[in-house]
């Protein structure tokens, strides 16, 4: 099944001092990832994170392992590698 990786997300390279009101008011804009009026910058490693699993044909695919309630897990790449955690619940798309 095909769908998008960040349904209703936005990225965007600009200047938020320049093109704010631009980038607010384009269509299904629903609200910024931010902590007053600005958005906050994403981290390099993120995007590249992102880029690096793309596929030769555009798409990302990911591994659907599934969890149940209570489940431990290690965060093994990324930014938060070594985090450690507990599952409570997998959510939809629509509600993550």
């Amino acid at each position: 099944m095909i769908k998008p990786l960040f349904p209703c997300y936005l990225f965007a390279r600009f200047c938020p001092l320049l093109s704010y009101e631009a980038v607010r008011y384009l269509p299904a804009f629903c609200a910024w990832w931010a902590t007053s009026r600005f958005p906050i910058p994403l981290a390099p490693e993120i995007v590249t994170g992102v880029r690096d699993r793309l596929q030769p044909d555009g798409f990302v695919r990911l591994d659907r392992t599934r969890f149940t309630s209570g489940d431990r897990v290690t965060i093994e790449k990324g930014p938060l590698a070594g985090w450690m955690g507990r599952v409570e619940r997998e959510l939809d798309d629509a509600r993550r």
